[in-house]
């Protein structure tokens, strides 16, 4: 969701960098370079990011619970995708309280679609969720957690399209930290309203 927004911005900044989205859990062989969610680094990963789970609902719903901390976030109905867990944010945002079973989408784009049309309160991470809180279609809500997942960035490239691999990993970093800048912002800017 995230990266489909920046390939303007990828060439602008790279014209010789090809790229190809796999989002199947199997990629393809023979990638030059992948980026990954994983809870682990492996020997041949980068860090691009620590992702942050962060709760996001329909501006109407936003303004419904207010200043209103976790409890008041745990009492809306919840969607989740495969990859976020409640019951974690819950256990960092608001110890002692359960989080209720979340509805489930197996696809993040639809989790916070449903979101957006005020089916409940998703949580995804702070990646996912830019393309909508730029719109105004979700508001970032308080309590963002750790997920204890993160962003990884593997190459196999050698010779020259190892040099190009290294580009793409600093242009990735450069956007990411565009990204988190914008989404500080973007809260800071609500909590003043």
């Amino acid at each position: 969701l995230w990266f489909a927004g920046k390939l303007g911005r990828l060439g602008e900044a790279l014209p010789d960098v090809r790229v190809g989205v796999v989002t199947a859990p199997h990629p393809e062989a023979g990638l030059d370079a992948e980026v990954l969610t994983e809870t682990r680094l492996g020997p041949a990963d980068r860090l691009l990011a620590e992702l942050v789970a962060q709760p996001v609902c329909a501006p109407g719903m936003a303004a419904e619970i207010g200043a209103g901390g976790a409890r008041e976030i745990l009492a809306r109905p919840l969607i989740a995708d495969h990859a976020t867990a409640w019951s974690d944010w819950a256990a960092q945002a608001a110890p002692g309280l359960a989080a209720p079973q979340p509805h489930l989408f197996d696809d993040a784009g639809l989790a916070l679609d449903s979101a957006a049309q005020g089916g409940g309160v998703a949580l995804a991470d702070q990646f996912a969720i830019e393309p909508y809180v730029e719109s105004g279609r979700l508001v970032a809500l308080p309590h963002p957690a750790p997920s204890g997942r993160k962003l990884a960035f593997r190459s196999r490239a050698g010779g020259a399209k190892a040099e190009m691999a290294e580009r793409l990993f600093m242009w990735l970093k450069l956007e990411i930290g565009r990204s988190a800048a914008l989404l500080r912002d973007r809260q800071a800017r609500s909590r003043s309203m």
